[in-house]
């Protein structure tokens, strides 16, 4: 699965299957690339996607959505997207490859901002430092809505603008076929299947 995923929405939440499934044994893999089922030793994998995903049992676990996020602080600051550009703006440069997902110009452009000045924004080159940068209060984040549901549940973020982009792209669970027999696998499935839809109630 992708790290920034498997560290941010994944392992936070492992604790409930451990109490549940105390006999499966869950070794994680955090990865970029995906893993070949014919030659890897792997029972399941979550993708990131549009998919589909030709040739596999897959199943979309959630619909990824962007949102504007920022600590307390500075998010009750926020009360109409004009606010944004004195503000400095965080961007993952390491999504660029993701046409879905925006930069700062593009998103605000979308909400009808007219900017008359360049943004001041701070790049970072993984989505890990443009969170911790955001909850650390060195400005205002584009993130996808799964990687900041710990902060978001637990107050160090507020959305801002009660705003969200839809996207086409989401997570999904993916396998062999002839895997989902496995009770292991039907059972992991079916507790990850029910965390996904508590999530999208958020």
């Amino acid at each position: 699965m992708p790290p920034a995923f498997a560290a941010r929405w994944l392992v936070p939440r492992l604790d409930d299957f451990h109490s549940r499934y105390p006999d499966i044994e869950l070794r994680l893999l955090a990865t970029r690339r995906l893993v070949e089922f014919v030659v890897e030793d792997v029972d399941v994998a979550l993708r990131f996607g549009a998919g589909p995903y030709p040739g596999l049992h897959a199943e979309r676990l959630m619909t990824e959505v962007i949102v504007p996020v920022a600590v307390p602080a500075l998010a009750v600051t926020i009360k109409r997207p004009a606010d944004l550009l004195r503000c400095t703006l965080l961007h993952d440069d390491s999504h660029e490859w993701d046409p879905a997902f925006p930069d700062w110009d593009t998103w605000l452009a979308s909400l009808g901002v007219v900017m008359d000045a360049p943004l001041r924004i701070r790049h970072y080159g993984d989505i890990n430092l443009v969170i911790q940068a955001a909850t650390s209060g060195l400005g205002v984040a584009l993130a996808w809505h799964s990687l900041v549901a710990e902060e978001l549940r637990g107050g160090r973020l507020m959305r801002l603008l009660d705003s969200a982009l839809p996207t086409a792209h989401g997570y999904h669970l993916v396998a062999p076929r002839n895997h989902m027999q496995v009770p292991k696998v039907a059972s992991f499935r079916e507790w990850l299947l029910g965390q996904a839809a508590r999530h999208q109630l958020m």
